[in-house]
């Protein structure tokens, strides 16, 4: 019976990110291709997209590195989930690519091999996305320090407490 994996990620493990919602869509969409729940393996993790050493990503890697008939398919949400970092996340796709394991991304309802040949119109497309994930990332940390800054300057801290009036007990 073949394999199917899901790899799901949130950037942060402070409990208002789950990767619940990803697994679920994931699945339904792995049952609408054809394939039964117990034919799903799930890797999923809290870390940053930034990150190189993410321990389900790079346990999913070990494993079809070590046994490239393991999975035949990996589906994941969007690119971004993939990873952050543009030269990572190509370094990941290629190798999928390269041993044969397409990869469903679904937010462009796409893998990356196609009839057993690397879908290129795809690879273009992911490469646009991943610069844009990169961007989209480098933006939101440039509007939080932003907010933050704006806070400090009207003496609060960013849980809405006035540093001058608060004192810890």
């Amino acid at each position: 019976m073949d394999r199917i994996a899901i790899y799901a990620r949130v950037s942060t493990s402070d409990g208002k990110q789950s990767y619940d919602r990803q697994v679920d869509d994931l699945a339904r969409i792995a049952l609408q291709h054809g394939y039964q729940a117990e034919q799903i393996d799930v890797f999923a993790e809290m870390v940053s997209g930034y990150q190189k050493e993410r321990p389900e990503m790079n346990r999913l890697l070990s494993i079809i590195s070590n046994e490239q008939q393991t999975y035949k398919i990996i589906y994941c949400t969007e690119i971004s989930r993939v990873g952050r970092n543009p030269k990572n996340t190509r370094e990941i796709i290629d190798k999928l690519t390269d041993l044969n394991i397409p990869l469903w991304i679904d937010s462009i309802k796409q893998a990356t091999i196609d009839n057993g040949k690397r879908n290129i119109i795809v690879s273009i497309i992911l490469q646009v996305l991943m610069e844009f994930a990169d961007l989209e990332s480098e933006q939101m940390k440039t509007r939080m320090a932003s907010g933050k800054m704006k806070r400090a300057k009207e003496g609060k801290t960013s849980n809405g407490y006035a540093n001058k009036n608060w004192r810890k007990s």
